[in-house]
């Protein structure tokens, strides 16, 4: 299993690319496989080069560390604007994480 390159993204960047996952993701979700649906994504749009083969059919893109530590402050910054929250119906810590009502909200504006 390897790794996607490097995203050559500004932080607002990688933030457009985090909130479109959510939106995509549903209202909750745990951290590294979000982190994965962020680099399935950016396979997808062609923001990044497929590290697998022609062909082959890959479930899983782990991003490079410092893009998932990127990941989580993005995600850190929604927290503290109240978009989403640690914890969901079923797991109340993190690594879960949930949106607000007032996420909900803001989701939708961004459409």
């Amino acid at each position: 299993m390897n790794q996607i390159p490097p995203l050559s993204l500004s932080y607002d960047e990688i933030t457009e690319l985090v909130i479109n996952c959510i939106k995509q993701h549903g209202q909750s979700f745990e951290f590294k496989n979000f982190c994965n649906n962020v680099g399935a994504k950016a396979v997808r749009d062609g923001l990044v080069k497929n590290p697998n083969p022609i062909g082959h059919q890959a479930i899983y893109y782990p991003l490079q560390r410092e893009d998932e530590c990127i990941v989580r402050q993005v995600l850190w910054d929604l927290i503290v604007k109240r978009i989403l929250t640690i914890g969901d119906f079923y797991n109340d810590t993190w690594p879960w994480v949930s949106v607000t009502e007032q996420g909900k909200a803001f989701l939708i504006s961004k459409s």
